[in-house]
């Protein structure tokens, strides 16, 4: 792991061994990208930790997003969003 630099603090770079379908639990279960919901490829290209478990992400961009939202102490935003 490596830090990134995030307006003077680091954030963790994260990549976990496994696959999307591991990450969920279930081998017939497709998952979706904890920031964007799009589905994430398998193996899992990254992984960021949010509220205690580390969340699949489907791209580099998505990790990015979602480290500096949880940075910024906004991490409520994830809790308060609905899709569809």
């Amino acid at each position: 792991m490596f830090g990134l630099p995030f307006f003077g603090r680091s954030a963790q770079l994260s990549q976990a061994p496994g696959t999307a379908n591991q990450a969920a639990g279930d081998d017939a279960t497709p998952v979706s990208c904890f920031h964007c919901t799009l589905p994430v490829p398998t193996p899992v290209p990254e992984w960021v930790a949010f509220d205690g478990r580390m969340r699949p992400m489907c791209c580099s961009a998505c990790a990015a997003a979602a480290r500096w939202i949880i940075e910024l102490g906004r991490g409520d935003w994830y809790a308060g969003r609905t899709h569809g």
